[in-house]
């Protein structure tokens, strides 16, 4: 049986022959190798930076000058993470159950602070002792074998549980080893060990694309608008310059989707439906969704500068004030609904900085009234779908007594931003453009008609909370984007 692939409860039954028997020792389990993907010290440490800001960075490093130990205690004594949220892997609970049912003696020997291990033991119900580390003694690799045989003694058997290099030593004195892999696939460092059996832990290519959300690069189309609305669209050197500044859009908003995602990741496990995301489900490793933010980053600064150094400061502005927004903003009352427009008018602005195209004054009022209107919907539909008597969206500052004054606000700014269009209509400033502007004045009654339509799907509880979503699905909006883009194109 070594190295079969043990990624259900039925295949783990099939191993109860070889390990329900108590004279083979207790069977000891990694808490991280019982997670699917994540480590409680990074848990507690975003948690820590999430309730304490950035300044308690120092406090912890201060601490780690003294031990490891000493800073997993420091941690845990300040930001304990909640066991009911944390994401385990059902295979092997569902085997540990097993063992305990069948009169094993099943316990928990792990590397994080004792408290954080005591509170997931007293939480899982499983484990009849707890090894841990304690403040003074970082108990892994060999110091946790050290702590095992202390109390199992030098020459009693044991099974070990485990999913990481740190195990090997525990792993090599186990009379049954069971190893946590990604995919069920045992890695290239864990070669020599002979494995009665490795349990599946959840790694799809599928989850990193979903933590990086290329659907919401979307709304970095907008980049593209003042090169489009100049009619400079075939202007090569223009266009490969709006490209490479929409790469570097792209790459600089899903770092900080990432970043918001691991300053949420408990909250989201609260929400039904975010719950699912990768980082919050354990789907994606801590380590690795920074290491992503951090190569998305670094691709999307090179890329930046490489358009143009003003360019450069547009990126690094707008991701210091969407991680703002994700940090505090967003619970500020109608300031979040602004930063939305904002950051939705900053892009327009970056796309003219990017083909060297001025960006009419017009087109950013239009942009900031159209995009408040969105705004004020994404609160609306998210207003909707929250029940009465339970708040989910605590973080935000709204509540369901405020959702006839949102859908009021956000209904006036989508008239205002057509408003803003007829206008336009009246100045002499496009008439360079538009040789038969007669026409555009059709474009006027559609968008009426699309925010509007938008609107009424929001008070029927039919909106997507992100209408930019939803406008990216809608055939609707679909065929009115066409109409309106044939005027555009008759007109001029």
């Amino acid at each position: 049986m070594t190295g079969g692939i043990l990624n259900t409860g039925s295949a783990i039954s099939d191993q109860q022959g070889m390990m329900n028997a108590s004279s083979q020792g207790p069977i000891i389990c990694d808490l991280d190798g019982s997670l699917t993907s994540t480590d409680t010290l990074h848990e507690s440490f975003l948690k820590l930076i999430r309730e304490s800001g950035l300044r308690s960075i120092w406090a912890v490093a201060r601490s780690l000058r003294s031990s490891r130990a000493a800073m997993k205690r420091h941690i845990a004594d300040r930001a304990m993470p909640n066991p009911a949220l944390l994401p385990y892997n059902e295979n092997v609970l569902d085997f540990l159950n097993e063992q305990a049912n069948s009169g094993r003696a099943v316990w928990l020997a792990t590397a994080a602070d004792q408290r954080i291990a005591e509170a997931v033991a007293a939480h899982l119900g499983i484990f009849e002792r707890v090894i841990a580390t304690n403040g003074a003694e970082n108990i892994k690799g060999q110091k946790k074998l050290d702590a095992i045989r202390s109390v199992v003694g030098e020459d009693a058997s044991f099974a070990y549980v485990g999913d990481s290099r740190s195990d090997v030593p525990i792993w090599k004195n186990a009379s049954q080893r069971v190893g946590v892999f990604a995919g069920g696939r045992r890695p290239g460092w864990a070669s020599d060990i002979a494995f009665d059996s490795i349990v599946a832990r959840r790694s799809r290519l599928g989850d990193l694309v979903r933590l990086i959300r290329p659907h919401q690069w979307l709304k970095n189309m907008l980049l593209f608008v003042p090169l489009i609305l100049s009619h400079q669209l075939t202007d090569v050197d223009k266009l490969t310059s709006v490209i490479m500044g929409f790469v570097a859009f792209c790459c600089a908003a899903s770092s900080v989707y990432i970043f918001n995602d691991l300053l949420d990741i408990e909250a989201d496990r609260n929400h039904p439906s975010k719950s699912s995301r990768p980082l919050a489900a354990g789907y994606v490793a801590i380590p690795r969704a920074l290491l992503t933010a951090a190569v998305l980053l670094a691709v999307s600064c090179s890329l930046a500068w490489f358009v143009r150094p003003m360019y450069l400061g547009i990126i690094l502005g707008y991701m210091l004030v969407t991680s703002m927004y994700s940090y505090t903003l967003k619970r500020r009352l109608l300031v979040d609904v602004l930063c939305l427009a904002a950051l939705y008018s900053l892009r327009i602005f970056a796309g003219g900085i990017a083909a060297t195209v001025e960006v009419s004054k017009w087109l950013l009022a239009f942009s900031v009234f159209f995009f408040l209107s969105l705004g004020f919907a994404k609160r609306y539909a998210e207003l909707y779908q929250q029940p009465e008597d339970d708040l989910i969206e605590k973080r935000r500052n709204y509540t369901r007594e405020d959702m006839t004054a949102v859908s009021q606000a956000g209904i006036a700014c989508g008239m205002v931003s057509v408003l803003v269009f007829v206008l336009y209509l009246q100045d002499s400033a496009h008439e360079e453009l538009y040789q038969r502007s007669e026409l555009l004045w059709l474009v006027a009654p559609l968008m009426l008609y699309w925010i509007l339509r938008l609107w009424f799907y929001a008070f029927r509880g039919a909106l997507h909370q992100d209408p930019v979503v939803f406008a990216a699905t809608d055939r609707i909006t679909h065929l009115i984007g066409v109409i309106v883009a044939l005027l555009l194109w008759f007109a001029s």
